[in-house]
C-alpha cells in the first residue's frame, strides 16, 4: 500500500469537518452582523487615553496618522457595541455614533463620548477581569482575545449562583463536568479531551498538579473569578505546552473603583455553611485586591431514587464531609500607563473525606480513604511594559508548592490501619517557572509575538515507614505567533509551538530499595493557523487548524497505580490535528447567535494495554476522532428578560479499537437558562441542563454505560435595601438520581440560602 503524504493526509482528515462546517455556516450566512466576545473595560479606557494622546500630536498635514486614529476609534466603537449586545445594561442603550466630521475636532468629540460611556460602564461594575492575567492570541487592538474561545464573566457566575469552578465551566458549550469518584475531584472534558490534555491557568500561571497534570476544580472557589476563558482546539502557543485540546484561563478580579467590598454567608443542604469576603482599592498608581472563602459540609444528600445498600445504607452520603478554605491577595503598581507590576498569592487548604464505592460490582475493592490535609500555595509575579513602536514585554514568574496526606483505613469505621492495603501516603510537589513574552506590535499590517516558557517540577512521595521517592522534570517551550492583516477585513494568525520535556530523576521502589528509572528527553512540535474574516464591520467568521501535542506526565510514565500497572518510561507524546469553522451573528440588536463545527483526529493516544488479568501498561496505542458542533444563543428580548442556551453534539470514535468505548463523551448536551426582573427588583433565574448517556470505566475495570439525565435549578436574588441581597435557590429540583462515575451517586435535591453585602465608592 503506498504511503500517504502529510498534505493528502490533512486534506482527507479535514474533508468531513469542512463539509459539516460549511453546512452549518450556510444556515446562518444570511443573518445580519456578528459579534465578538467581550473586551475588558480597563483595556478600553487605556486605549482611549492613548488615542486621545495620539490625536493631540497629529499634525494637520499628516493624513496617514489621522486615518490610523480614525480606524482604531471605529474598531473600538464596534467592540463596545458588540459587548453591549452580549451584556446589555439597563441604563445604556447604544454607543456614541461615528464622528460626522473627519477632522481632529470631530474625532476628539467621538473619543470623549466613548470615554464617558466606558467610565459609566465601569461605575456599574466596580470590579473587572485582571488584564495582565490574560494570554492573548494576538496583540493588535482590533483582535479578539482568543479565536473561538468561550468566555464566562462574573455576571454569568453570579446569575447562576456558581460556587466552584467545575460548575462554572459546565455552562460553556461542549464542556462536560465529571467527578472522579475514587478521588472526589471535580474535572471537565472539553470536546472529548480530558484534563491532562487541557492545562488550567490562573492569571496565566499554571496551577495544575505537576506530577499528574490534573487540577481539582471543585477546590477552586468562583467568587474571586472575574472571567473564564475556555480555548478549544485552537489555543495560543503563548500559553505553553500540553494544550492538546485547548486551555482554561481563570482571570481574577481587579478593582476598577477607588474602593469596594463584598461580604457573604450562606447555608445549604447537608449542614453546609459557607462564607466569603472580597475587598479592593484603587489609588492613582497602586491597587490592592484581596479575597477569601470558606466552606464546611457534613455530608451531601442523595436522591430519594437511590437504592440504599450495605455500602451506602442511608441517603446521607457517607464520608462526604469537607472543609475548604481559600485566600487570594494581589497588589499592583502602575507607575505609568504603559507599565504594570503585580505580586499575587493564592492559598488553598482542604480536609475531606472520600465517599466509598456504592455500586453493585463485586470486583471493586472498596476504598476507605480520608485526606486530613491538602494544601497549596502559589506565589506569582506578573509585569508588563510597553516597548518602542507599540511593542510589549511581559513576564510571568511563579513558585507553587502543594502537600497532601492520604489515610487509607481498614473499613468504614475509619479508625484502624492493620490490613495489607491500608497505608498513610505523603506527597509534596513544587513547581517554579516563568514565561517571558516579547511582541513587536502592529507594523505594516504585521505583528509578531514570541514567548519562552520554563517550568521545573519536583514530586516526592512515600508511604509512612518507607523511603521517599523523588521525580524531577523540566519543561521548555517556545511559542511563536505572527498575525498578518492581508486586508482591513481579513487576518491570518500563524503560530508554532516547540516543546521539550526532560526527565532529570525518577526513583523506583523495589524490594525495599530505591533504584533509578530510565530517564531522557522528548521533543514535540505544533504548527497552527487561524483565519479571521470580518464579514461586515462587526461580523466575524473563523477558520482554524491546529496541530497540538501533549507530553506524558511523570505519573503516566512511572506510576505502578497501586500495583495494577507496569511503568513505561518510553512513553511518547500524544498528537491531535484539529480543524474548526465558526461564525457568530446577532439577530437584531438583542440576540447573539454563535455556531461552530470541529474535527480533531488524535494519534499516539495513551491507553491501557493488558499484560495479564488485572495488570496493564500505558502505551501510545490509541487513535481517536472527535467530530461535532456547537450552537449557542444569548438574548435580551426585553430589558427585564434575558436568556441563554447552548447545545453541543460530539461523535467521539475510537479508530484504533472500535470495540473499546471512549469514556465521558455524551453525544448530546444542552444547557439553558432564563432570567427576569420581577416586582420589587427581584431577579429570578431558572436553568436546565441535559446530558445524554455516556460510557464510563468503572473501578472494577468494566466499561459501563451511564444513563443520561436532565437537571433543573432556580435561584432568586432579593434586594434588602441598596447594599444587601438575599439569594435563595434549589438544585436538582426533580431529585434526579444520576451518576458521573459508576458506583458514585451525585447529589440529589438540595437547597441553599445566602446573604450578601456589598459597597463601592467613587473618587471625590
Amino acid at each position: 500500500m503506498p504511503s500517504r503524504s502529510p498534505i493528502s493526509g490533512i486534506l482527507l482528515a479535514s474533508r468531513a469537518m469542512w463539509t459539516r462546517g460549511l453546512i452549518l455556516i450556510a444556515l446562518l450566512a444570511a443573518l445580519p452582523a456578528a459579534g465578538q466576545q467581550g473586551t475588558p473595560l480597563i483595556e478600553w479606557l487605556l486605549r482611549l487615553q492613548t488615542l486621545r494622546a495620539e490625536l493631540a500630536s497629529v499634525k494637520p498635514a499628516d493624513q496617514a496618522a489621522l486615518d490610523r486614529v480614525r480606524r482604531q476609534t471605529a474598531a473600538l466603537r464596534s467592540s463596545v457595541s458588540r459587548w453591549l449586545v452580549a451584556h446589555p445594561q439597563p441604563s445604556i442603550s447604544q454607543v456614541p455614533p461615528a464622528a460626522e466630521l473627519a477632522d481632529p475636532p470631530g474625532l476628539e468629540a467621538e473619543i470623549e463620548a466613548l470615554t464617558n460611556l466606558v467610565e459609566q460602564l465601569m461605575r456599574l461594575k466596580p470590579t473587572g477581569p485582571f488584564q495582565l492575567g490574560r494570554v492573548e492570541v494576538t496583540v493588535t487592538a482590533e483582535a479578539p482575545q482568543a479565536l473561538g474561545a468561550s468566555v464566562l464573566d462574573s455576571t454569568d457566575i453570579e446569575r447562576h449562583a456558581r460556587a466552584a469552578v467545575t460548575d462554572v465551566l459546565a455552562m460553556a458549550p461542549a464542556v462536560a463536568a465529571y467527578r472522579v469518584g475514587s478521588r472526589s475531584e471535580g474535572v471537565v472534558y472539553i470536546r472529548g479531551f480530558e484534563m491532562r490534555q487541557i492545562p488550567v491557568y490562573l492569571d496565566g500561571i499554571p496551577i495544575y498538579a505537576p506530577y499528574e497534570g490534573y487540577a481539582d476544580l471543585d477546590r477552586l472557589a468562583a467568587h474571586e473569578i472575574a472571567e473564564v476563558q475556555i480555548a478549544k482546539g485552537f489555543s495560543s502557543p503563548l500559553y505553553g505546552p500540553n494544550a492538546l485540546g485547548g486551555a482554561v484561563n481563570l482571570i481574577s478580579r481587579k478593582p476598577a473603583a477607588p474602593h469596594y467590598g463584598e461580604f457573604g454567608a450562606g447555608w445549604a443542604s447537608g449542614r453546609t455553611i459557607s462564607g466569603f469576603a472580597s475587598l479592593g482599592a484603587r489609588l492613582r498608581t497602586w491597587y490592592v485586591q484581596a479575597g477569601g472563602a470558606g466552606l464546611g459540609r457534613d455530608h451531601f444528600p442523595l436522591s430519594s431514587g437511590f437504592t440504599v445498600n450495605a455500602l451506602q445504607p442511608t441517603l446521607e452520603r457517607l464520608n462526604s464531609d469537607r472543609r475548604d478554605g481559600q485566600g487570594h491577595f494581589k497588589i499592583g503598581f502602575t507607575p505609568r500607563e504603559d507599565q504594570e507590576y503585580v505580586l499575587g498569592y493564592l492559598r488553598q487548604s482542604t480536609r475531606k473525606g472520600q465517599p466509598p464505592y456504592a455500586g453493585d460490582d463485586a470486583a471493586v475493592r472498596v476504598r476507605y480513604w480520608r485526606w486530613p490535609a491538602l494544601g497549596k500555595d502559589t506565589l506569582y509575579q506578573i509585569a508588563r511594559r510597553r516597548l518602542a513602536g507599540q511593542g510589549h514585554f511581559r513576564l510571568r514568574a511563579y513558585y507553587d508548592r502543594s502537600t497532601s496526606r492520604l489515610n487509607s483505613y481498614d473499613d468504614a469505621a475509619y479508625s484502624t490501619m492493620n490490613k495489607p492495603g491500608s497505608f498513610i501516603s505523603l506527597t509534596s510537589d513544587s513547581a517554579r517557572g516563568a514565561t517571558v513574552e516579547l511582541g513587536t506590535g502592529a507594523r505594516g499590517g504585521n505583528s509578531f509575538t514570541g514567548a519562552f516558557f520554563f517550568k521545573d517540577d519536583v514530586h516526592q512521595e512515600h508511604n509512612l515507614g518507607e523511603p521517599a521517592r523523588k521525580f524531577h522534570s523540566q519543561t521548555l517551550s517556545l511559542g511563536l505567533e505572527d498575525e498578518i492583516s492581508l486586508t482591513p477585513s481579513l487576518r491570518v494568525a500563524v503560530g508554532l509551538g516547540v516543546d521539550r520535556l526532560g526527565v532529570l530523576r525518577a526513583d523506583d521502589f523495589r524490594s525495599g530499595l530505591v533504584v533509578p528509572f530510565p530517564t531522557g528527553s522528548l521533543w514535540a512540535f505544533g504548527p497552527q493557523v487561524g483565519i479571521t474574516w470580518a464579514v461586515s464591520e462587526i461580523a466575524q467568521l473563523r477558520l482554524n487548524f491546529a496541530r497540538k501535542t501533549r507530553l506524558p506526565t511523570m505519573k503516566d510514565r512511572y506510576s505502578y497505580r497501586m500495583g495494577r500497572s507496569i511503568p513505561n518510561p518510553s512513553l511518547a507524546e500524544e498528537r491531535a490535528s484539529s480543524f474548526e469553522a465558526a461564525l457568530s451573528r446577532p439577530l437584531g440588536r438583542r440576540t447573539l447567535v454563535e455556531v461552530a463545527a470541529f474535527d480533531s483526529e488524535v494519534s499516539g493516544l495513551m491507553q491501557s494495554y493488558a499484560l495479564a488479568p488485572g495488570l496493564y501498561q500505558i502505551r501510545n496505542l490509541g487513535r481517536s476522532r472527535h467530530l461535532g458542533g456547537e450552537f449557542s444563543i444569548k438574548s435580551t428580548p426585553a430589558r427585564p428578560l434575558w436568556a441563554r442556551a447552548s447545545y453541543a453534539f460530539l461523535n467521539r470514535q475510537n479508530l484504533s479499537d472500535p470495540a473499546v468505548a471512549l469514556i465521558q463523551s455524551p453525544r448530546h448536551a444542552f444547557f439553558g437558562s432564563v432570567g427576569a426582573r420581577l416586582p420589587a427588583d427581584i431577579m429570578f433565574t431558572g436553568e436546565a441542563s441535559v446530558s445524554a448517556s455516556r460510557w464510563d470505566l468503572s473501578e472494577g475495570g468494566r466499561y459501563v454505560r451511564l444513563k443520561g439525565f436532565a437537571l433543573l435549578g432556580w435561584n432568586a436574588a432579593i434586594p434588602l435595601g441598596r447594599a444587601v441581597e438575599l439569594r435563595a435557590g434549589m438544585r436538582n429540583v426533580g431529585d434526579r438520581n444520576y451518576f458521573l462515575d459508576e458506583g458514585f451517586p451525585e447529589e440529589g435535591r438540595s437547597c441553599f440560602l445566602s446573604l450578601r453585602y456589598r459597597f463601592s465608592g467613587e473618587r471625590r
